[in-house]
């Protein structure tokens, strides 16, 4: 997040660790968040020294080894209305506000794209009986999204 700190007053939190930690997907109240792992981190902490509810939260944080990402994005992925709130929020903020442009809203999507297909584990069946398509092909082709959907 070094690149953003000039905005990250705007950033509100959700630590993994409390996603994983709690069984509720309508807590919005404000918490503090320290794990016994040492994550946050002090400098994570004096940033954001609340994290709020995934309810309010328009970020989420996870430990900085990458070690709980998997598990987050299962608990996002089986609370996907939570994740879909956490979604809006943050385009609401960066995008709908115009702290970033229409075209680096679409660069960040191709990126994010770009990226997970290189750490993304893909089912070789899956490979085998699909057509390859670029990201810009894909969004550009109306009849494709329409076959997908």
């Amino acid at each position: 997040m070094e690149w953003m700190q000039h905005t990250t007053h705007l950033v509100k939190p959700v630590y993994s660790t409390t996603l994983l930690g709690q069984n509720s997907e309508t807590n919005t109240d404000s918490v503090t968040t320290k794990s016994p792992s040492g994550y946050p981190s002090l400098r994570a902490r004096e940033t954001w020294p609340a994290t709020v509810g995934p309810g309010e939260a328009n970020t989420v944080f996870v430990n900085p080894d990458w070690s709980d990402l998997e598990a987050t994005i299962n608990w996002l992925e089986d609370h996907a209305e939570v994740a879909r709130g956490i979604a809006r929020r943050q385009r609401d903020l960066f995008f709908e506000r115009g702290y970033t442009s229409p075209a680096a809203e679409v660069c960040y999507w191709r990126a994010l794209v770009r990226g997970w297909s290189q750490v993304v584990r893909i089912d070789d069946t899956i490979r085998e009986n699909s057509e390859s398509t670029s990201f810009e092909e894909f969004v550009t082709k109306t009849e494709m999204v329409q076959k997908r959907h």
